[in-house]
């Protein structure tokens, strides 16, 4: 069951995307902080999510961000009361235990 759908999918793949988008624009637009241009190179070789072959610290980031928003989400969206209220208003029970 999985009651939160594409939602941490979503999401995950927004939070791996942004720091890429942002070192391309770095790198496009070369700043004299030689620094900020090597970290934005790294980041584009290692976080571009989008190739055929991404690199492992973008499959790890997005495989945790996954994990960390379904969690995330679930704590939210999730209400045992409410589904519990809904199953006994329609007359439904679990089998072996008393109504």
């Amino acid at each position: 069951m999985n009651p939160v759908g594409m939602i941490p999918i979503i999401f995950s793949i927004a939070f791996v995307s942004f720091p890429y988008l942002l070192s391309k624009l770095i790198t496009q637009f070369q700043p004299a902080n030689l620094k900020l241009v090597g970290m934005a190179n790294w980041i584009e070789a290692n976080l571009n999510i989008y190739t055929q072959q991404p690199g492992i610290p973008a499959i790890i980031l997005y495989f945790i961000l996954i994990i960390v928003f379904t969690f995330f989400y679930t704590l939210i969206v999730f209400s045992p009361e409410k589904i519990a209220d809904n199953i006994q208003k329609r007359g439904g029970f679990v089998p072996g235990i008393r109504p």
